[in-house]
């Protein structure tokens, strides 16, 4: 699992948004695959980053600059072929949302280390949480992009 993932979805857990790993009563946190039966579920992907910022001219970057996608799915359609409601998965975004950006020269643990890392900023460079689509089953997704920079490990 890549470090910047870990660490992003450790905050997460921190912060209370959900629950690291499986869990059918609460929201779950996963990295790089969502599975089919958690109820409202966040997903954290690495994505496209920028290239890293170098102060010292030697090639090596001072500043990663990391991209990481989030997408929340909405609970599974009610019986009767319902179509799903999304307001849980929407606080579940927001939620997330809001504990991401507010990382501001933090310091963040990965789960399966004692290392830390700085992080300068965690922005989100196309707003808040938006309604991304639906799957074949009609559940809702919001998707969220964000961006992460931290001081080279």
């Amino acid at each position: 699992m890549p470090p910047v993932l870990d660490e992003l979805r450790r905050r997460l857990f921190t912060q209370s948004v959900g629950a690291i790993g499986p869990s059918t009563t609460t929201t779950s946190i996963f990295v790089d695959s969502l599975p089919e039966w958690p109820k409202v579920s966040i997903v954290l992907m690495q994505a496209q980053g920028q290239e890293g910022i170098s102060h010292y001219g030697d090639g090596v970057p001072d500043i990663e600059r990391h991209r990481v996608e989030m997408w929340v799915r909405s609970t599974a359609p009610a019986s009767g072929g319902q179509v799903p409601h999304s307001t849980a998965s929407k606080a579940a975004a927001t939620l997330a949302y809001r504990a991401l950006v507010s990382v501001t020269n933090t310091t963040l643990q990965a789960s399966t280390t004692a290392q830390s890392n700085r992080y300068l900023s965690v922005t989100a460079p196309n707003g808040p949480p938006w309604l991304f689509d639906r799957d074949p089953q009609g559940r809702i997704y919001w998707r969220c992009t964000f961006d992460a920079e931290r001081a080279s490990t």
